[in-house]
Order: structure tokens, then sequence, then C-alpha cells
């Protein structure tokens, strides 16, 4: 178990009573915990077709059947983005299809726009064939105010088949790659 820094504390989680929910306010989202102080949960922002989403015990899932369809996990809350230089993402996109799926992370005002290559600022995978577990990164060093964070899993027009989107971790750090804290 990491230990964490806040200002000048060090606060190792094991050894207070609140563990495993005590996190960096920049962890958006690791691993079944959705650091609900600062984000409010994450709820489904955005569906096109028979999409679901679901909270496992250790990540966020979204999963569509549709031709065109997409679903979106989104933060209730805004989160001030001004200290954050990158959102970093832990995920992975299977389906049953190779050539046909889509994953966006992205950040907007209004998480309904969080979609498909959408959102004021987005990383798209691109039309993909899915990928195993890797961790992806969206620049927001522009961004200055309050954002909705969302990641989204998504089929193209012309496909039918099923997308699933597993999310394990959702992180913001400074320019030197460190842990933001909000």
């Amino acid at each position: 178990m990491p230990v964490y820094k806040f200002g000048d504390m060090l606060v190792d989680p094991q050894k207070y009573p609140w563990g495993h929910n005590f996190m960096p306010e920049a962890l958006f989202y690791s691993h079944g915990d959705e650091n609900i102080n600062l984000t409010g949960g994450y709820y489904e922002s955005h569906q096109d077709g028979s999409g679901a989403t679901e909270k496992k015990s250790d990540h966020l899932r979204m999963y569509t059947t549709d031709n065109n369809g997409g679903v979106t996990f989104a933060t209730t809350n805004k989160i001030r983005l001004d200290n954050v230089h990158k959102i970093i993402v832990s995920w992975e996109l299977v389906g049953t299809h190779d050539s046909q799926q889509n994953a966006t992370l992205g950040v907007d005002t209004n998480p309904e726009n969080i979609k498909r290559n959408s959102g004021e600022y987005h990383y798209n995978t691109g039309v993909s064939g899915g990928f195993s577990l890797r961790e992806d990164e969206l620049d927001v060093s522009a961004a200055q105010g309050d954002y909705h964070i969302g990641v989204n899993g998504e089929v193209s027009s012309s496909f039918s088949g099923t997308v699933d989107l597993k999310v394990y971790e959702i992180r913001g750090v400074d320019v030197n790659g460190e842990l933001v804290t909000i």
C-alpha cells in the first residue's frame, strides 16, 4: 500500500480507521474507490442505444451492443483542474469486433458532452480493435476552472457486436508527473 503526501505530512492509509477510502484527491477513481468527497461519485451521463454501465468491485464498466451505441460514466461533481497538467487513465477495451471500438477520456463543463471523440478536452483511442490494459493521458494544462471528468465506450455506426470498456484508475498529475492535491 502506498504512502501519500499531503503538504508536509506523510500518511499511510493502513494506519488510519478510514483505510481504503482515504486517498489523495488527485485520484479521481482508483480500483472501485470513487473518491466521493471530490467527485461526488460516477453516474451514467450519456447513453446511445442499448448500452449499460456497471460499478464493479475494482473497475467502472461501460458496455454496448448497438450500431453507433455508446455509454459514458462521468463525475457527479465538477472538479477544479487549474493545477492539473494531465489526466491519466488505466483501462482496457474488449469486445466482439476487431476494428470498430472507441474509448474516450474527456473533460467538459457539461458531462453529457463527453462521448466519442468529444468533450472540451478529450483523448480518443480512435476506431480500433480494442486493447489490453494500458494507460493513456489527456493534456488538460490549458484547462482553467471546474470540469466534469468522464470516460466513454462506443462503437462505430457500421458495426454490430459488443464493446466492453473497463476503467481501473483515473488520476491527475502535475507537470512532473506527481499526483496533484486539488
